[in-house]
């Protein structure tokens, strides 16, 4: 599980986030501007399988929320549940 939280910069202004075509991909309304969920690609590095987590993030007030899940009980509600979760607590 991860958490990031960064400063939402000129993420507004992007046409699109450029992975809108990766597995689950999905606009999630009512979260937050540009709110997405989606799988990350599985590559291999140095022999070594990386990706497949599942991200969701959104950009919110001045702040752009991602969160990450991977695992056998991550998946695309996980992950979205957990971002209204972070962003419910960092509103507090």
């Amino acid at each position: 599980m991860s958490i990031s939280v960064f400063p939402a910069g000129n993420a507004l202004q992007l046409k699109n986030w450029s992975f809108e075509n990766w597995e689950g991909f999905r606009s999630l309304p009512n979260i937050g501007a540009k709110a997405y969920v989606v799988r990350t690609p599985i590559m291999e590095v140095m022999g070594k399988k990386m990706g497949g987590e599942w991200q969701a993030g959104a950009v919110v007030g001045g702040e752009y929320v991602a969160v990450g899940l991977k695992g056998p009980k991550g998946n695309a509600d996980a992950a979205v549940a957990l971002l209204r979760e972070a962003i419910k607590r960092r509103q507090q």
